[in-house]
């Protein structure tokens, strides 16, 4: 079975080296799906099952709580990961208390 992840961020870096991470769990486990803003994103969960979200919390068109604010009310029921810089990991700390199942720490992937 295919997992489809939804990774949203607009950082072509941790993109890259999210998906070979994801690439190098097993052959063919994850089908990952990069979009670079909230507003695609919002509009990809509405095309179909998602099962996981990688969402960064800093993307050109929303900024800080509000991006995970504004994923978890559109997708309440998929499980969301925010990606975050260790200068922000307090706010990312706060969506897992608002919900989110857990957060990483860009480049300690």
């Amino acid at each position: 079975m295919v997992n489809r992840i939804l990774l949203l961020t607009d950082d072509a870096g941790d993109a890259v080296m999210l998906q070979e991470v994801l690439g190098n769990v097993t052959e063919d486990a994850f089908e990952v799906e990069w979009l670079r803003s909230l507003g695609e994103g919002l509009a990809c969960i509405g095309r179909g099952p998602v099962d996981a979200i990688l969402l960064d919390l800093a993307l050109h068109d929303c900024d800080g709580m509000a991006t995970f604010e504004q994923m978890y009310a559109a997708a309440p029921h998929i499980p969301i990961m925010t990606l975050s810089t260790s200068e922000r990991e307090s706010q990312a700390i706060n969506t897992v208390h608002s919900g989110a199942q857990g957060y990483l720490l860009k480049g300690h992937f």
